[in-house]
């Protein structure tokens, strides 16, 4: 089998327009993107159902209805390729890593003069486990 082509989700978004004869409707389902400009008028839960979530994920929508497997079926007929998810980058899970423990232990520092301690000693647990030791020096990231 040859390799499915990429999408990303805002190229998906732009595929969403069923208007004045021109059809060109995309959506996500499990990762993967599908051209169902073809199948709107023929869909039995009716057009608008399809044409709400079009462009986006309909993911949990097929779950929540509870298609049949005749359904899926119909759909590998209509696959375009698949979904680009994005990377994290490490800086951005230290980021968000950051940004709940701001959350969490600020509020209670604030109230509280003692807990500075108690709310420090995990901070500098979190920023000595984040940035590795290497020989090339203290705040390297480690290869790969």
């Amino acid at each position: 089998m040859s390799e499915l082509k990429k999408y990303t989700k805002a190229e998906v978004a732009e595929h969403k327009s069923f208007k004045d004869g021109k059809k060109d409707v995309w959506c996500i389902f499990e990762g993967k993107v599908y051209d169902i400009s073809s199948f709107i008028e023929d869909h039995p839960g009716g057009e608008e159902v399809l044409l709400d979530r079009a462009g986006d994920d309909m993911t949990q929508q097929f779950a929540d209805i509870g298609h049949s497997d005749y359904a899926r079926q119909l759909m590998k007929g209509m696959l375009l390729g698949e979904l680009v998810r994005p990377r994290i980058t490490r800086a951005q899970v230290v980021s968000f890593s950051l940004l709940f423990y701001l959350e969490t232990f600020v509020p209670i520092v604030a109230y509280s003069q003692t807990a500075w301690s108690a709310a420090a000693t995990p901070l500098v647990v979190f920023l000595v486990f984040q940035f590795p030791v290497s020989r090339d020096g203290p705040w390297v990231d480690p290869p790969g």
